[in-house]
């Protein structure tokens, strides 16, 4: 079998079969970049977590929406209902080329941005979400006002005994 190969952004491969009387035909293949994937938080309009999950889904994107179960009191009894941890906010793991298509779904806002930068959230911050929230069916949020150059708690995964000074945005480094 003879092959002929062409190594560009597409490939192209000519296969000759092995007896005379059979046609040779061609076969053409698209090869795609191997592109880095990362978390990103999205911003949603308020109470559409879900939808925008679920949209996120659709369109085959790993996306995770941490579910809080809390009781909610109806008139005549109680009952456990699933809501966003994050209120207004979904997590989408993404190459940095579908950005756009994330932008799209209905009920984003916007990524959420740091220094000018969609913020990148690591891998292993959204497993420690992930067996937090496994191992504890309820949790509350606590937000704690942070100003410029606090000392606080690194909290990231592999920083969870260090301390650490809040960023001043306008210093330059």
């Amino acid at each position: 079998m003879n092959v002929e190969r062409s190594y560009a952004s597409s490939c192209l491969y000519k296969f000759h079969a092995m007896k005379t009387d059979c046609d040779s035909f061609t076969v053409k293949c698209y090869t795609m970049k191997q592109e880095l994937h990362a978390w990103y938080a999205v911003y949603t309009k308020a109470k559409m977590e879900k939808k925008v999950a679920e949209l996120l889904t659709r369109k085959r994107l790993e996306n995770y929406c941490p579910m809080n179960v809390v009781d909610k009191q109806w008139s005549d009894r109680r009952k456990p209902d699933a809501e966003p941890l994050f209120t207004s906010y979904v997590f989408v793991r993404i190459p940095e080329s579908m950005m756009g298509v994330v932008r799209e779904t209905e009920g984003i806002v916007n990524f959420v941005y740091w220094l000018g930068q969609p913020a990148v959230i690591h891998d292993a911050d959204i497993e420690m979400i992930r067996r937090f929230m496994r191992e504890h069916r309820t949790a509350m949020l606590e937000k704690i006002p942070i100003r410029q150059e606090d000392t606080a708690p690194a909290t990231g995964s592999s920083l969870l005994y260090y301390r650490g000074r809040t960023p001043n945005p306008g210093a330059t480094r």
